[in-house]
């Protein structure tokens, strides 16, 4: 089967040469950039790769195939491209970037599609080489259509800024940084300042299209169809197809665009009248407001409930036989039951044994494994999309006695958690000073993880979301720099991975609140607002100290408090079970 992508990819080796290139780069990506595009954009890249993740690129050149993807898909996509003329190259550890890459397997002339590449990477091949527009749509006879189902506006309850509002915080942004105009380019930012959401990502509850603001007007391009009332702030609504024409009109403005998200075509109309920048969406949108914070809060509990009531039946699925893809479905059945619940905020990880330690594994009708007593752990990675939020949790189970190694793992895992869910911090710090609080109980026993610490969450949007995130590296052309401040809910989510052995990973979403102000600054602390159980089987608690225990117990009183409620008797038991106290004589 795997035979066809090297048939394809002779295929479009003959089309670089005909063109008169050296190479051609293929992102999985939309106009928007976005982490994980529509079926329509992704089938590009699907059609000659096998991969299955998000953030990857495959860099095709006269006598090459080369795959890049980052430290999360090191191991699985190995798998995926097995029996392909495919070579993965993993650039958390790569000491060269893409564009160094292109040139050292000599890729430059290089093609690509113009209107799938950021501003921002365009730039960086540019310093490089040369590049050519080299669309490739004409492989493609029947291209997944576009979603057309009507958007939806939220609630008037469900955000603590009508559009206009937003709106006119960017205006102010727009003077501070002498701009005419700004083109919002990110689908989360359009849904955010609009207030608007449809179902266009998979897993993600927005729509395609760009936001225009100037001075005085905001104009809206989509499919006109699928929405026709009146959005405070915004002056009209056109054909998504319109906007490259209607930016040719704007050449003498000075119009900002954010270089991460414009894609080049766009950007290139606009020649040097277009002013790169960050985002300046993108730290207010992370920001939740009170009405956000309560709404979340009131999806992580639908959301734990859930999880819960699937964890207490676990066990019992386990020991009569099961597999990852029937515990997966299954899962989803438990979160459907719950009043708000639209879908998952990303395709379930449910991976056992030695599959847990591709980060991003997921099982399918066709590749899975079985779960039963036998298998030592389980990992379970798993969100949901609420009417009122968004969540993203991981736990890592085990059905017998676990290894010392295992429990040695799985408890350094846990200090992390702990570590970063405790920290109290200056007014100023940012993920990259933050994420080595979590790290620490890792270098001081050699271990690490190959991704970041956490990263944010939306509002009713992408389960990933910036600028805040926790990582020590610096990434090119994101906004690492951005402090960690009240209002921000990003994720904790250490690990262990021991490829062919055990993946480990605990992880909950934390809300950034303030703690205290004196002479020498503000003080910020985390609230953890995930609640489900964490397994305490394979805690060593010798490695553990008094205040670590006293999270543990404390999180599990205030996790018992707010799904209890929702319990019947009889679950009421196996939540007392489960968020039983630790104590040092644990065994």
């Amino acid at each position: 089967m795997k035979s066809i992508f090297n048939k394809r990819i002779e295929e479009l080796r003959e089309k670089i040469k005909k063109a008169g290139l050296k190479g051609c780069l293929i992102s999985i990506c939309d106009p928007h950039m976005s982490e994980t595009p529509s079926l329509h954009f992704a089938s590009i890249f699907s059609y000659f790769c096998p991969f299955k993740g998000e953030n990857a690129d495959i860099l095709i050149t006269l006598d090459k195939a080369l795959l890049f993807v980052d430290g999360r898909f090191a191991f699985s996509s190995k798998k995926d491209v097995e029996g392909t003329v495919f070579e993965v190259i993993d650039t958390t550890t790569s000491s060269l970037s893409i564009e160094e890459e292109i040139a050292k397997y000599d890729g430059y002339p290089l093609g690509i599609d113009y209107s799938l590449c950021s501003l921002d990477k365009a730039n960086k091949l540019l310093s490089k080489g040369e590049i050519a527009d080299f669309k490739l749509f004409d492989f493609f006879k029947n291209l997944v259509k576009l979603n057309d189902e009507p958007l939806f506006s939220l609630d008037k309850n469900a955000t603590s800024l009508n559009s206009l509002e937003k709106i006119n915080l960017v205006r102010g942004k727009m003077k501070e940084n002498n701009l005419d105009a700004y083109v919002v380019s990110d689908l989360n930012e359009v849904a955010y300042l609009t207030n608007l959401r449809g179902f266009d990502l998979p897993y993600t509850p927005v729509f395609y299209g760009f936001l225009f603001i100037d001075l005085n007007n905001a104009y809206l391009f989509i499919n006109k169809k699928r929405y026709k009332e009146q959005i405070d702030g915004v002056d009209g609504i056109f054909s998504y197809d319109e906007f490259a024409s209607f930016l040719k009109k704007c050449q003498n403005l000075r119009v900002g665009v954010d270089l991460n998200s414009i894609n080049y075509e766009l950007a290139s109309i606009l020649k040097e009248k277009a002013v790169s920048l960050l985002s300046l969406v993108e730290n207010e949108k992370a920001i939740k407001g009170p009405v956000e914070i309560d709404n979340i809060i009131k999806s992580q509990i639908e959301d734990g409930v859930a999880l819960t009531k699937f964890i207490i039946n676990l066990k019992g699925e386990v020991k009569k036989g099961s597999d990852e893809y029937s515990l997966s479905k299954l899962l989803h059945s438990y979160r459907e039951k719950g009043k708000h619940f639209l879908g998952e905020s990303f395709e379930n990880i449910v991976a056992v044994d030695a599959n847990s330690a591709c980060m991003h594994y997921a099982p399918n009708e066709k590749n899975y494994s079985r779960v039963d007593l036998n298998n030592s752990s389980l990992l379970i990675d798993s969100g949901g999309q609420y009417k009122y939020g968004t969540t993203d949790t991981t736990r890592t189970f085990v059905f017998k006695k676990p290894s010392e190694e295992f429990k040695k793992d799985y408890t350094l895992t846990l200090k992390s958690l702990i570590a970063l869910s405790t920290a109290i911090f200056l007014d100023g710090a940012n993920g990259r000073s933050l994420d080595g609080i979590a790290r620490s109980n890792m270098w001081k026993n050699l271990s690490d993880y190959k991704c970041g610490t956490g990263h944010g969450v939306s509002y009713l949007g992408p389960v990933h979301e910036g600028p805040n995130g926790f990582r020590y590296k610096d990434v090119y052309g994101k906004n690492d720099g951005a402090k960690i401040v009240p209002g921000m809910i990003t994720t904790v989510e250490p690990g262990v991975y021991k490829e062919g052995k055990y993946g480990i990973r605990i992880e909950n979403d934390l809300l950034c609140i303030n703690y205290s102000e004196n002479e020498f600054g503000k003080f910020y602390r985390f609230e953890t607002i995930t609640y489900v159980p964490i397994e305490t089987t394979s805690v060593d608690v010798t490695m553990l100290n008094e205040e670590e225990i006293d999270f543990i117990n404390r999180y599990h009183k205030t996790v018992f408090e707010k799904l209890s409620p929702y319990f019947d008797k009889e679950e009421i038991l196996e939540l007392k079970e489960l968020t039983k106290p630790l104590v040092k004589n644990h065994i």
